[in-house]
């Protein structure tokens, strides 16, 4: 019993781990995004 709650214990973290660094993943993509974008609208300005 008490290995299948470690095992339990032991998933639930496995996807909160992977969740969060997809989430950290996309807001770096989202940035980038927002830098070229600015960078763009800056070039198409001049």
């Amino acid at each position: 019993m008490g290995l299948m709650i470690a095992w339990k214990v032991c998933e639930v973290m496995y996807k909160h781990i992977l969740n969060l660094i997809l989430r950290l993943n996309l807001k770096r993509i989202q940035e980038v995004h927002g830098k070229r974008d600015v960078a763009e609208l800056t070039q198409i300005d001049r």
